[in-house]
């Protein structure tokens, strides 16, 4: 009879397939795809939005200083760079259209960090960053605006505010131009610029009774050139801000310090330090990007190395004095009155800059003959102490050879003479001139007694002691007895 199956559910297969489900839930609760804010990867992806466009100097210096800061350190890091370009576009709605952007842009992406550089940036972050980048730790730097800074919800922030030094700036030019009449305040049509306007008129009666302060803002650069003619001549001039004129046309450097410098000649002070190395440009005290990256990055790096933004307080940026040497030079202002403290931008490198590596290598060169010759003259000292030596001890020798009571002679492998000592030329009455290289047995032995010489001379080469007395003859043919050993 077939064996019948029996028809029913595949029970082990169900169970089977939940268990698996089970772990991948649970893995998912456990492991969630977006990493908590202290934890990074072994390659961590920074956002870093700028709110300027490419090309802009300030923010060109400070997002590359950021970047090289980090990749200094953590070289596996991974930038992904966003420029909003305000100075160029901006109005109701653009920083709603940009998130629109970023969310399709970077939907998918999850990144360890954001870095924030200038105050749109921040906004936008403020505004829009917890629903974009759920999560994601913010530093931000280059705030002017510090109500931006203050935390939120949802989002872990910390980072770097600066102020425009512009009353710092003003004393310092006050003090290379005592004798100023009017101090003219450039500002454009952003409201940062107007507060720090009246924020240093606010001031009171800090500035010598002498000093008129004229403001200019909200121009065309037409209008500017126009209202520069009607300033006197002893005016000194600060450039708050005006990277842009009110028809909204990008200002250059070079235009300004023409304006100013080339056809006024009127002192020109800024508190941006990107500027400052422009012709006309004097100084001030400024605000530097390559400072600010690099603070920047260090701050950043804490970060991505696992500290909690909430842990580090938010820092307020320090500038310092920083002047331009042909400008100064230009307008002849005295050495007494420049700032010890000064940072010179474009000063001619002296001769030990210009030639510091040639010079260094120089003298390591000249160290290293130094030494050589030092070897050399020491091996020298060396050898010549030594041949003293030898002349002292061949000379001590010589005199032993020569002072023996013995009759010594020393032949060579042929039974030549090679040196006879004085008491030997005298036994048989020989000049030792004579008798060098003359076979001894020539010299001392002859006739009958040749035979036996010449044996006993065979056994000495072979190496025998000897120890013989025998007969030997002198030069005048006279016989003696001797002893040979």
């Amino acid at each position: 009879m077939p064996e019948i199956k029996e028809k029913g559910f595949p029970v082990r297969s169900i169970l089977l397939s939940v268990f698996l489900l089970g772990c991948i839930l649970g893995t998912a609760l456990c492991f969630p795809c977006r990493m908590d804010a202290g934890e990074v990867t072994s390659q961590p992806t920074v956002l870093v939005i700028h709110s300027y466009h490419k090309g802009f100097q300030w923010t060109d210096i400070l997002g590359e200083t950021i970047i090289s800061s980090i990749r200094e350190k953590m070289p596996q890091a991974d930038f992904v760079v966003e420029y909003m370009d305000t100075l160029r576009y901006y109005g109701p709605g653009y920083l709603f259209d940009l998130a629109l952007i970023f969310r399709q842009k970077y939907g998918e992406m999850d990144f360890d960090l954001i870095i924030c550089t200038d105050d749109e940036a921040l906004k936008l972050i403020r505004y829009y960053g917890a629903s974009l980048f759920p999560e994601v730790p913010v530093v931000f730097t280059s705030i002017n605006d510090h109500s931006l800074t203050r935390k939120i919800s949802g989002q872990d922030f910390t980072g770097i505010i600066k102020e425009t030094p512009v009353k710092e700036t003003v004393d310092l030019a006050l003090s290379i131009h005592p004798d100023t009449e009017t101090l003219l305040l450039l500002c454009d049509s952003s409201r940062i610029c107007k507060e720090n306007v009246q924020k240093f008129l606010s001031l009171g009666d800090h500035l010598p009774q002498q000093v008129k302060v004229v403001t200019l803002s909200n121009l065309t650069f037409q209008e500017l050139r126009e209202n520069l003619k009607t300033l006197p001549e002893k005016t000194t001039v600060l450039i708050i801000r005006f990277w842009k004129d009110s028809s909204g046309d990008i200002i250059l450097p070079e235009e300004l310090a023409g304006a100013f410098f080339k056809e006024r000649k009127f002192p020109l002070y800024t508190s941006f330090r990107p500027l400052i190395a422009y012709e006309g440009f004097l100084g001030g005290v400024a605000l530097s990007p390559e400072d600010l990256g690099n603070e920047t990055g260090r701050l950043a790096l804490s970060i991505l190395q696992g500290e909690e933004p909430a842990s580090i307080p938010v820092t307020r940026y320090s500038p310092g004095i920083a002047l331009n040497y042909e400008t100064i030079t230009d307008l002849g202002i005295p050495a007494d009155r420049i700032p010890k403290s000064a940072e010179m931008v474009n000063r001619p490198r002296n001769f030990w800059e210009k030639n510091r590596d040639f010079i260094l290598l120089n003298i390591l060169v000249a160290g290293m003959v130094m030494i050589f010759v030092t070897y050399l003259l020491a091996n020298i000292h060396r050898r010549r102490r030594a041949e003293k030596e030898l002349i002292r001890e061949k000379e001590f020798m010589e005199q032993l050879f020569q002072n023996s009571p013995e009759g010594i002679v020393l032949l060579d492998n042929e039974d030549r003479v090679l040196r006879i000592n004085r008491e030997m030329c005298r036994m048989f009455k020989c000049h030792m001139e004579t008798a060098v290289g003359v076979p001894i047995n020539d010299l001392v032995a002859g006739g009958e007694m040749a035979s036996e010489a010449s044996e006993l001379s065979s056994r000495a080469l072979k190496g025998e002691s000897l120890e013989v007395e025998t007969l030997r003859k002198r030069s005048d043919g006279t016989f003696f007895p001797v002893s040979l050993l």
